[in-house]
């Protein structure tokens, strides 16, 4: 690996941690570094539903796990549209008669 990809690649793996909100870690706690930031990063990727995009009255929700599930969105008001089954990595759309925008996604 040539001088320039090395510093590349530890510029890019400190980015990473820094977004994940983990600090950059020495040589000698890598271990732990790696442990910590797999751990932050599977909390912020958990479940299947990602909200994709969304306007007034409808919302796109992404399915990122290989197994089909039924999902929703949640509005900002009591009631929730029907939840839509969603193959594993395909997009669902879900729609609803008020103007109002989803606040995420979630599975049922």
């Amino acid at each position: 690996m040539g001088k320039f990809r090395a510093v590349l690649a530890a510029a890019s793996l400190a980015a990473v941690v820094t977004v994940a909100g983990i600090p950059a870690a020495s040589a000698s706690d890598g271990k732990e570094a790696s442990k910590a930031l797999a751990a932050k990063l599977s909390e912020a990727t958990a479940g299947c539903a990602i909200l994709d995009g969304y306007g007034e009255k409808w919302a796109t929700i992404y399915n990122q796990c290989i197994s089909g599930i039924y999902a929703t969105v949640s509005l900002d008001w009591s009631w929730d549209p029907p939840c839509k089954y969603i193959g594993g990595f395909k997009y669902g759309t879900v729609r609803w008669n008020s103007n109002v925008v989803p606040d995420y996604a979630y599975e049922c």
